[in-house]
């Protein structure tokens, strides 16, 4: 399930990115995604699954910090004609 996860969310904002035009040779964290569903994985292991454990908890405040970075990237540009205003929430209505 993390595998799909992690690869569909990269898909997703490199298909966010393209559309803005806005093209880049970067995996958008698909790479780092994957590496941290196969450290997830392996932190099941017996013994050395307490390394692979802490491996994943490092990638995935890794992989959290790169997201965050494409979020706010994707907030302070342009879509189309408009700029998209999120300084409001649903909620707040």
């Amino acid at each position: 399930m993390a595998f799909i996860f992690y690869i569909k969310l990269a898909n997703s904002i490199k298909n966010e990115f393209e559309s803005r035009g806005k093209n880049s040779t970067s995996d958008y964290g698909k790479g780092l995604g994957v590496a941290l569903a196969i450290t997830g994985v392996l932190g099941f292991i017996p013994y050395v699954g307490l390394f692979f454990g802490i491996d994943n908890l490092v990638l995935w405040i890794f992989f959290w910090v790169i997201i965050a970075r494409y979020k706010s990237d994707l907030v302070n540009s342009e879509k189309g004609n408009y700029r998209v205003d999120y300084d409001s929430d649903l909620l707040d209505n």
